[in-house]
């Protein structure tokens, strides 16, 4: 009787273990050079996934924080703000398991982060990923960030990007919550094992 509850416990460890989808945060680090009225700046943060791997969407991304500097402003765009991803086409998004990869040279590339204006239905971007066929600022083909969205004196930085491009890679991910339960079912078939050995 112990030994059948012994392997029905680890049958049941073992499908929970593969079936349980474990989400995947990737790091964001950017730093952008000065050029033409561009300033310099920085887009750090993270953006976490549902855990596919493969070309993914908006529906795929489960959360993000980020934080966009110009230099002498900065600013926090983040879902945890009500803030939201935005794509008009194609987010240009495939997953794996070390990266996350943006393919700049897609025309229908572009991935939006930003906040809504329920009243007025509007969508104010204000980190941008794009490819050849979108404009941020007037470039095409890069990562931008601009802050002071409601104000006169806007700043804005981009870098220019080609080809598909990590923009993230993976944070390290803790040990997934069934593992314990697996060991204990593996630690169990072998003590009944063992009685049954000496009997």
């Amino acid at each position: 009787m112990l030994r059948r509850f012994a392997f029905l416990f680890l049958i049941l460890c073992f499908l929970g273990f593969q079936h349980r989808a474990e989400a995947a945060t990737f790091d964001i680090n950017f730093s952008f050079s000065p050029f033409s009225f561009f300033s310099a700046g920085s887009l750090t943060g993270t953006i976490t996934t549902d855990g596919t791997n493969g070309s993914i969407g908006i529906s795929n991304i489960v959360s993000f924080d980020l934080f966009a500097n110009t230099g002498s402003t900065s600013n926090n765009i983040s879902s945890l703000n009500g803030d939201v991803a935005y794509t008009s086409a194609n987010t240009g998004l495939t997953a794996t398991a070390t990266d996350l990869i943006f393919d700049f040279n897609a025309a229908t590339s572009r991935l939006s982060f930003g906040s809504v204006n329920s009243s007025l239905q509007t969508f104010t971007c204000e980190v941008y990923f794009i490819g050849p066929s979108d404009t941020c600022f007037g470039e095409t083909n890069g990562v931008g960030v601009t802050n002071n969205i409601n104000s006169s004196n806007r700043e804005f930085a981009f870098g220019h990007f080609t080809g598909q491009q990590s923009i993230g890679t993976v944070s390290p991910v803790p040990l997934p919550a069934g593992l314990p339960l697996l060991l204990v079912a593996f630690g169990m078939l072998s003590v009944v094992r063992r009685k049954t050995h000496d009997h």
